[in-house]
C-alpha cells in the first residue's frame, strides 16, 4: 500500500484525539474531578513515548523540540491540577452537588 491511502485514516484519528482531549479539558474545566484522572491516566501513559519511542530518521529537530515542549507543559498542566488550590476547587463542586436539592 501506499503512504497517501492512509492519510484519510490518520486525519481521523487525529480529529478523535484531539476532540476528546478538548473534551477532557472542558470537563476539567467544568470541575469534573474523574476527567482530571482520566487526564493525568493519559498524560503519565504517553510520556514513557518521549523516552522509549523510537524517532525517525527524518524527524526534524525542531519537531523533537517541540515534542519536548509540549510533554514539559503536559506534565507541569499535571501538577498544576493536582496540588495547591486545585484539590479545594474541585472539592466544591462535589459539595454544592451534595447540598443542591
Amino acid at each position: 500500500m501506499r503512504e497517501a491511502e492512509f492519510y484519510p485514516v490518520i486525519a481521523v484519528i487525529t480529529i478523535v484525539v484531539f476532540a476528546a482531549n478538548a473534551a477532557l479539558i472542558w470537563l476539567i474545566g467544568r470541575r469534573r474531578n474523574w476527567a482530571r484522572i482520566v487526564m493525568l491516566i493519559v498524560v503519565l501513559a504517553v510520556l514513557p513515548l518521549l523516552f522509549f519511542g523510537e524517532w525517525q530518521d527524518d524527524t526534524s529537530l525542531l519537531d523533537i523540540v517541540l515534542e519536548w515542549l509540549s510533554s514539559i507543559l503536559e506534565v507541569l498542566a499535571m501538577y498544576l491540577l493536582f496540588s495547591g488550590d486545585s484539590a479545594s476547587w474541585f472539592r466544591q463542586s462535589d459539595e454544592s452537588a451534595v447540598s443542591a436539592p
